[in-house]
């Protein structure tokens, strides 16, 4: 079904073509979305006027004969929704329709099964529009005691602190789902076990593997390892998710795994593919499936405070620890992955190397202690941030481990921190053109496009969309358009090639600009080279390249400073680099 940001995304489109209050007829307003890209099934409706009555933020739907045969479409602000909610907002019931909505919003941001301080949950529901007040409570607190159903209540001591931690209940509808997909299809042998893949995992699978296919053949591929999964009965369910194996493998011959989910009743495909990588856990989630913060914001406070005084966030992030985050997850996920976190049975504390240093050099060190809350189903509690034999935790430190945690090791020969400006690249132009347009600079496509009538205007309009959803529609079709037109793909092809070229010399002048990344998600070390298309604007994006065996360099993919810039950061500080976090726009 439709979220939040999906409905500002639609919002944005009719917003950019439509005066407020306009009465659009029902069908040039189905029209209108296909035109754009709008596959109501993809969201789970069954048809385009089950989407837009699901749309009642910024849509009213009337019908203008009796027969309710025909319908207009007001189209109206969020604004005046808002005000209309506000004045009704007092005869709101607790039922167990609110109760419900609640939950979901709840678990569509706290996992599961993790306790947080009830001061951080009231908090939230607050600046998602929940007024306890119109429920007939007095306080948030109240509220929370109320949904026994969806959240479990329990007052922990902390430092010698009492605080009330909410704990939300695991979402139980899927579950049966997806537990009874592999048994419903091997008893019919005719059951069509076709599922809907985004288009995401199958970019995301053809930066990882090297199999050369478009996207339909991909999708064929994919279908008929999870057939040959059912009938081998090696399709698997774990939580909410069918996993099978996978028969291709990534460039460095590690295996995959795909994992299917339930999609939602009114959807019209039964299943997605939620998920295609190793067996491992997802490199963002290692963290906070393995410990659980009491306050996480807080944590992350404390960390950059003791740390080395450094940027983490970008130029104009709502969030200024975005950064720290990101690098922490993955951070911690590469530990985990390389066994170096650590943990005394004696003292009943663990430990591990955030990688970061203080302004005098010193290591800072996460710290847990075993997790005995019996609510929780995570290992570890978190304690704290320190450096060894500091007061507090840093004594703990230094009394429960000898070594002290090791740091995650990324380096493990010299061609993974320098280029070799000796070898070949070989970068995969077709999969840069076809599928990445929305990584390139505009300035630069607007020179590329300018002679062509048709694809200019179409590049236009992909620069004034308002909206996030409609540049990515916009850019399909500017791809589309591309592969057309081979004179113009062959411009861009010889104007990559050429900045490429220039990158080259770059490095060679000054091997320093070449920069050894870590990309968690497949595992692999990488090296980004810089890509300036405009010598007055520096650089804008970079050159993904991998050293294969025999000695040349693969060039994957192109990305975005922003894509980029934390897998470098693992590695080490990317002080007077190229890669300024102040510059790039988050």
């Amino acid at each position: 079904m439709l979220t939040k940001q999906d409905k500002l995304n639609i919002y944005g489109l009719f917003a950019e073509d439509f005066k407020k209050n306009s009465v659009i007829p029902l069908a040039q307003t189905e029209v209108y979305l296909k035109e754009h890209g709008l596959n109501p099934k993809e969201f789970g409706y069954k048809n385009m006027l089950s989407l837009l009555q699901d749309l009642q933020e910024f849509l009213t739907i009337r019908k203008v004969d009796a027969k309710g045969q025909h319908h207009t479409v007001l189209f109206h602000g969020f604004e005046e929704k808002k005000e209309k909610r506000a004045d009704t907002i007092s005869k709101l019931k607790f039922d167990a329709k609110e109760k419900k909505k609640i939950y979901k919003l709840l678990i569509s941001y706290f996992p599961p099964e993790q306790n947080f301080p009830m001061a951080l949950v009231s908090k939230y529901l607050l600046d998602h529009q929940i007024n306890y007040k119109a429920y007939g409570f007095k306080q948030m607190k109240n509220l929370l005691l109320n949904l026994t159903e969806y959240l479990s209540i329990k007052e922990i001591t902390q430092n010698s602190t009492k605080q009330l931690m909410v704990k939300i209940k695991p979402f139980k509808p899927d579950t049966p789902k997806s537990k009874n997909i592999i048994q419903k299809q091997s008893l019919n042998k005719e059951a069509n076990p076709a599922f809907f893949i985004p288009q995401k995992i199958l970019t995301s699978l053809k930066e990882m593997c090297s199999l050369g296919l478009d996207d339909e053949s991909l999708k064929k591929l994919i279908l008929k390892d999870y057939q040959n999964a059912v009938k081998q009965k090696a399709a698997k369910p774990k939580e909410d998710n069918i996993i099978f194996p996978l028969s291709f493998k990534t460039r460095t011959g590690k295996k995959l795994i795909g994992a299917i989910k339930s999609a939602d009743h009114n959807c019209s495909y039964k299943y997605f593919l939620n998920y295609v990588g190793d067996e491992e856990i997802k490199a963002k989630d290692a963290l906070k499936e393995t410990i659980q913060f009491p306050d996480y914001e807080k944590s992350i406070r404390d960390l950059a405070a003791l740390a080395k005084k450094e940027k983490w966030c970008y130029r104009h992030s709502k969030d200024e620890y975005i950064i720290l985050k990101i690098y922490l997850q993955y951070t911690f996920a590469t530990i985990w992955k390389q066994k170096l976190f650590i943990f005394n049975n004696s003292t009943g504390f663990g430990a591990f190397n955030t990688g970061l240093v203080t302004d005098d050099y010193q290591a800072i060190y996460g710290v847990v202690q075993k997790n005995n809350l019996k609510d929780s189903s995570l290992p570890y509690l978190f304690e704290g941030f320190a450096i060894a034999g500091s007061k507090g935790l840093g004594k703990t430190i230094v009394e429960s481990f000898n070594p002290l945690p090791k740091k995650a090791k990324y380096l493990t020969d010299i061609k993974d921190a320098f280029f070799d400006p000796n070898s070949l690249i070989f970068p995969d132009f077709e999969h840069i053109i076809n599928d990445n347009l929305d990584r390139f600079p505009i300035d630069f496509l607007k020179t590329i496009f300018t002679p062509f009538k048709s694809e200019y205007q179409l590049l236009c309009k992909v620069i004034s969309a308002n909206s996030e959803y409609k540049k990515q529609f916009l850019y399909k079709k500017l791809s589309e358009a591309v592969q057309k037109n081979n004179l113009l793909y062959n411009l861009l092809h010889s104007a990559l090639f050429t900045t490429i070229e220039r990158s080259k010399r770059m490095v060679e002048q000054d091997y320093r600009l070449a920069l050894p990344s870590f990309f968690p998600t497949r595992n692999v070390m990488s090296m980004m080279l810089p890509l300036v298309f405009d010598t007055k604007k520096g650089v804008q994006a970079v050159l993904l390249v991998e050293h294969n065996q025999i000695g040349n360099y693969q060039g994957q993919t192109i990305l975005t400073l922003k894509q980029c810039y934390v897998n470098a950061r693992l590695i080490s500080p990317l002080d007077h680099t190229f890669l300024n976090p102040s510059e790039i726009e988050d």
